[in-house]
């Protein structure tokens, strides 16, 4: 049995946008090679502009690479066709793919109908219950608060069964309380089913925290891919422990290492090291979280590299 679900070989894409008056090329996606296995949740990280959304409609074969290919692999490792891709494959993008204008019922019986799906009631039932509308099938999606919206999205994604599930970050422009709700719902489908496969572009640290493979996209290329853990010791160099104290603090951390990560400092070392540094921290009024190096953090410092790097060259 083929652990591998999805595979991408050397995906390339270009842009000619205008600027001003002349049409300009930008390379969305240069060269990305991946390998997706059954059961995995991948975070694909990287500042806007890095090829996130791209590679995510390329994934979902909404839109054709311009090089490379796109396979979907069944459990015996063969490549299965476009409509059987598209119906193991749930898609929610930032844009929602439901029409304002009908209700969450009739939007979801389209879903249905579009991949013949035969028990159309019970399936578009079935998917408002998981999601936690069954109460608004019958309300205009137009007149949905933004979490609703994106909840009714997500069970229209469902209503094919899909055991890949491609999200463009999911949680923007939702409030607290509708973020806590779609976590949730992450949570549960992740428990539910052991080879349900995730795919979601983010920013979020708690999106993130889900994933047990991370991505890192950086002008169109995989600049770091791996475990969060994994990642993390790399960015960190090994250090046992870290420190994150803020800037304004006016920390100085010796002879230990110290990265600059937005408006924070880090402080890494051994575990006796960094400890006893905070406690001296602490005794001068600073305050300071100490953790074992984690991607978040990496993340945070990657991305203050890249501006850093962008400033220089400016």
């Amino acid at each position: 049995m083929s652990s591998t679900l999805l595979r991408a070989e050397g995906l390339r894409q270009v842009y000619r946008t205008r600027s001003g008056r002349e049409r300009v090329r930008r390379v969305a996606l240069d060269g990305v090679s991946l390998d997706i296995r059954r059961g995995q949740r991948v975070a694909l990280v990287g500042e806007n502009g890095s090829g996130k959304s791209t590679l995510l409609r390329l994934l979902a074969r909404i839109e054709e690479p311009q090089g490379g290919a796109v396979q979907h692999l069944d459990e015996q490792g063969t490549e299965v066709s476009r409509r059987e891709s598209a119906m193991r494959t749930g898609v929610v993008f930032q844009s929602p793919g439901l029409d304002r204008l009908l209700t969450v019922r009739e939007n979801l019986r389209a879903q249905a109908a579009l991949y013949g799906v035969t028990d159309a009631g019970d399936r578009v039932r079935a998917c408002a219950e998981r999601v936690g509308i069954a109460g608004r099938l019958d309300d205009r999606v137009g007149a949905l608060s933004g979490g609703l919206a994106r909840r009714a999205d997500l069970a229209r994604a469902l209503v094919s069964e899909p055991s890949l599930l491609l999200l463009d970050e999911p949680l923007a422009g939702l409030d607290e309380s509708s973020r806590d709700v779609f976590l949730r719902l992450l949570r549960e489908m992740i428990s539910r089913d052991p080879e349900f496969t995730l795919i979601m572009s983010s920013h979020s640290p708690d999106e993130i925290r889900l994933a047990d493979r991370v991505i890192v996209l950086d002008a169109g290329r995989v600049a770091e891919s791996g475990e969060p853990d994994g990642v993390a010791s790399r960015t960190f160099g090994g250090c046992e422990l870290i420190a994150i104290v803020a800037a304004s603090g006016g920390t100085e951390a010796g002879s230990l290492r110290s990265w600059r990560a937005g408006d924070s400092t880090i402080v890494g070392g051994d575990r006796e090291q960094i400890e006893h540094w905070a406690l001296q921290q602490s005794r001068r009024g600073v305050a300071v979280e100490v953790r074992s190096p984690d991607f978040v953090s990496a993340y945070r410092l990657m991305l203050a590299r890249s501006n850093e790097s962008e400033e220089v060259a400016a």
